[in-house]
């Protein structure tokens, strides 16, 4: 399989103190293996294909917490399938 899965969508944000709660769709792939999720506190520069991610979930959400208050995050999302083939951010 060299079939990448497709991007996810519908990423959306709450925040709390020192925290923030992702979300997206689900992705429809019978493949699908996780996803990863890239953190930076500065919009760019925006992650490339090789970028490490900061955060894996199995799950179309994730808390993370202990951030800094007053500090904006951007949040990056992509699809991983049991190939190891990744979606673009």
């Amino acid at each position: 399989d060299s079939t990448a899965p497709a991007t996810p969508t519908g990423l959306a944000v709450s925040a709390g103190f020192e925290l923030v709660w992702l979300t997206w769709a689900a992705n429809t792939e019978a493949d699908l293996n996780n996803y990863e999720i890239y953190q930076l506190t500065t919009s760019t520069p925006a992650p490339v294909a090789g970028t490490a991610p900061t955060y894996r979930s199995g799950a179309t959400q994730l808390a993370i917490t202990g951030l800094t208050p007053g500090t904006q995050y951007w949040f990056w999302i992509r699809a991983v399938d049991t190939s190891g083939n990744k979606s673009a951010w």
